[in-house]
């Protein structure tokens, strides 16, 4: 229940977006009444952490995954991929959690949130092994995380978003798969 629960407000935080979303609104779209939502769920707020955990600890599994490349320049731009292939495969709760405006300004308040992996500290932890062997010399670590990051981010968001519709799928997935896989290089001028 708590699954169907978190998946039809999922589908109408995005949809209608989360202002607009009711707990008798979602008890509505999977046919139950509004109390058994409460049985679940606090409110809203509580369900959108729910998504929000979920999310997290799915895209922190797929990164962490690839943490066994022991190159770490080939392990950064797995990083990527994983990333970009986690927002094409779950386009809602990647909307729901970079796009979507919720409660995100109560979050560190909220003493019951907590976001389970750290997927932002793999990739500086990555940035610094780079650094060790001598790629992005003379850049300073959060710097260099914060705009791969930025890039990968926006290169999911257009596909997700459908800014890229107008390419045929396979343009989309060679200019995808290129991309990542350039961040290294476009990012490590100064690399070995």
């Amino acid at each position: 229940m708590r699954r169907r629960i978190m998946d039809a407000a999922m589908e109408l935080f995005v949809k209608e977006g989360y202002g607009s979303v009711s707990m008798r609104y979602i008890a509505a779209a999977i046919e139950y009444s509004p109390a058994t939502i409460y049985l679940y769920f606090r409110d809203k707020d509580d369900i959108f952490y729910a998504l929000l955990q979920d999310g997290f600890r799915l895209l922190t599994e797929r990164q962490e995954a690839v943490q066994s490349i022991t190159d770490p320049l080939e392990r950064l731009a797995a990083h990527g991929r994983a990333y970009v292939d986690f927002a094409l495969e779950h386009p809602e709760l990647y909307e729901i959690m970079f796009s979507l405006r919720g409660p995100e300004v109560h979050m560190k308040a909220d003493a019951d949130f907590e976001t389970t992996g750290d997927s932002y500290g793999i990739l500086r932890r990555n940035v610094r092994e780079c650094q060790e062997v001598g790629h992005f010399a003379g850049q300073h670590p959060e710097i260099v995380a914060f705009a791969l990051w930025s890039l990968v981010h926006g290169a999911a968001s257009l596909s997700t978003n459908g800014r890229m519709d107008m390419l045929p799928p396979e343009m989309r997935r060679m200019l995808l798969d290129g991309f990542k896989d350039m961040l290294p290089w476009m990012m490590g001028r100064e690399s070995k």
